[in-house]
């Protein structure tokens, strides 16, 4: 197994008019906390995966607790690229 590190970002832009909204931003967020990631700012996170595999993982994960609306995206780069 190639153990190439990579970094999973997260960015995401949820509506937060209704309290309905925020209840759905509020449980994202505890989502992403609880899963590893780290806020780098308000709507972006961050993490640290140690292969393809994982992130691919990671990503399902993700798009399995999307809110139900807003718009989520996520990007994969190597932790060089990163860095």
């Amino acid at each position: 197994m190639n153990n190439k590190f990579m970094r999973l970002l997260i960015f995401f832009d949820l509506p937060v008019e209704t309290s309905k909204d925020r209840k759905e931003y509020a449980k994202f967020h505890k989502f992403l906390i609880k899963s590893g990631f780290i806020m780098m700012q308000k709507s972006v996170y961050s993490k640290l995966v140690i292969n393809n595999v994982t992130s691919e993982a990671v990503k399902t994960k993700v798009s399995d607790n999307l809110p139900p609306s807003g718009i989520v995206e996520m990007l994969e780069v190597t932790e060089n690229q990163f860095s």
